[in-house]
């Protein structure tokens, strides 16, 4: 084919291919390469924020085995998916991971957004917190506290693993959310 516009096989293999002083016209001119782009949030990583608020950094979790393992496969993501809703509402919302920790457990805290006006009249933060019993059935207890300077959580329950699932999670965090929001 003598058409250089409809070659599929580009040049002849005998020659090289034509190279311009400039380079390529989708390639960056040398020392002005685009910057990498920051690193995704996926399963194996977690966000912590300095101690001064600075911008969160993504740090690796470990893997963990049995029933810690479970617990921050398949609730860490969703609880953090809820705390992400929530501060797009401009609701304040942290998930702590401390499945490494004695006792295992992790917390969601949740302080309400009442208005513009109101911030010194926000009501107090809610407490979700999901502890792992490292007894001989590894149960679940899920503490309530809609008053976080009490020394009782407002609710506990005990959770078997039969029970615990990702529909049973949602329900109770949503639920955790709307009985924080009534009271705000």
């Amino acid at each position: 084919m003598d058409d250089p516009l409809f070659d599929p096989w580009g040049s002849e293999p005998e020659s090289p291919p034509p190279v311009s002083a400039g380079g390529g016209r989708w390639r960056a001119p040398a020392g002005n390469t685009p910057p990498t782009p920051p690193a995704t949030y996926g399963r194996g990583e977690r966000r912590v924020t300095g101690p001064d608020g600075s911008r969160p950094t993504l740090l690796p979790r470990a893997r963990l085995a049995g029933m810690a393992g479970f617990l921050r496969t398949m609730s860490v993501p969703r609880i953090e998916e809820v705390a992400q809703r929530l501060q797009l509402a401009r609701h304040d919302a942290v998930v702590e991971d401390l499945l490494d920790q004695t006792p295992p457990r992790i917390r969601l805290t949740v302080r309400p957004w009442r208005g513009p006006w109101t911030e010194g009249l926000s009501p107090p933060a809610g407490v979700l917190e999901l502890e792992l019993d490292t007894g001989e059935d590894e149960q679940v207890i899920m503490r309530i506290w809609l008053d976080p300077e009490a020394d009782e959580p407002t609710a506990e329950t005990s959770v078997p693993p039969a029970r615990l699932g990702a529909a049973w999670l949602d329900a109770q965090v949503l639920d955790f959310v709307a009985k924080l929001l009534e009271r705000a």
